[in-house]
């Protein structure tokens, strides 16, 4: 099989989430399926369940498992998942993993206006269905707004972005990726190889698809339907995803939900990163079910 995207953090996921033969287990972002590949490896007379929000990635995703009949794939935003069809077609389940944000073969192959390395529309809705574009969020929000959105990305130039909008949009709508990029640009320089444009360009994404807040509802919802002993596993890979599932999981831990499995997160092999650079920002946390 030819990955299209390099699983981060595979073996240390897998192992996390403690598999049993016959178990049923969720992989709540199953991307273009690395991760649940690994997980069927295991199983037996086991279930998975593959939750994945992109049409396009979804039916990639999906020749991928079309032979196997323990396999039951959804296109769908994860926080709909684990209050609805999952516990009432399946009741509890073993394990579930969740690897946060979008990969970066989805960010480079979308049409939505997710990268600036391509000039498209400012959508970046991964769902149609999610309400405001990245270009309606641009075009109708204050500075005051727009600063907070920036810092969800740890955008230092946070304000002088947000006030050089506020003053460009005046004479023409921002609606491209290329208008925005250049933008940041002329307020930021390029530190290295990273875009100036890029912590812009991922708080936005965050925003337009409510990222923050689908976390902090589906995770408390996902423990909800472990079974005891169960395991939940969440890959970050940004500081400000890892802050909210570590207090998440803090809360958790206080109502006597779940236990730490790993008191100190853990992070991606030196050999891993080598290999794969994007794995040097990835944080892995484990709980589980009492």
């Amino acid at each position: 099989m030819t990955m299209a995207h390099i699983p981060v953090l595979l073996a240390e996921s897998i192992e996390a989430l403690n598999i049993v033969p016959d178990g049923t287990y969720v992989d709540a972002t199953l991307g273009f399926g690395g991760h649940s590949v690994a997980i069927l490896k295991k199983l037996n007379q086991g279930k998975l369940i593959g939750i994945e929000i992109d049409k396009n990635t979804y039916d990639q995703a999906k020749s991928l498992f079309s032979d196997r009949e323990n396999v039951f794939l959804h296109c769908s935003n994860f926080v709909n998942a684990f209050g609805s069809f999952v516990p009432h077609s399946f009741g509890q389940v073993d394990g579930i993993l969740f690897d946060l944000g979008v990969n970066v073969h989805q960010i480079k192959e979308s049409d939505k206006g997710l990268s600036f390395l391509k000039n498209q529309y400012l959508d970046m809705r991964l769902s149609e269905s999610n309400g405001p574009t990245a270009a309606d969020i641009i075009s109708s929000s204050g500075e005051q707004e727009l600063v907070e959105i920036f810092k969800k990305a740890d955008e230092r130039f946070a304000r002088p972005i947000a006030k050089k909008i506020i003053e460009q949009r005046r004479r023409a709508k921002i609606e491209t990726t290329d208008q925005l990029a250049e933008l940041v640009g002329s307020i930021k320089k390029r530190r290295g190889r990273t875009h100036p444009a890029t912590q812009v360009f991922m708080a936005l994404r965050m925003t337009v698809n409510k990222e923050l807040e689908n976390i902090s509802k589906a995770l408390p919802d996902a423990v909800e339907i472990l079974k005891p002993g169960g395991r939940i596993a969440v890959i970050t890979f940004h500081s400000t995803e890892d802050r909210l599932v570590k207090n998440i999981f803090k809360e958790l831990v206080a109502v006597k939900k779940i236990k730490l499995i790993n008191k100190k997160v853990i992070t991606a092999s030196r050999k891993e990163q080598l290999s794969n650079p994007l794995s040097r920002s990835a944080k892995l946390r484990i709980g589980e079910r009492l």
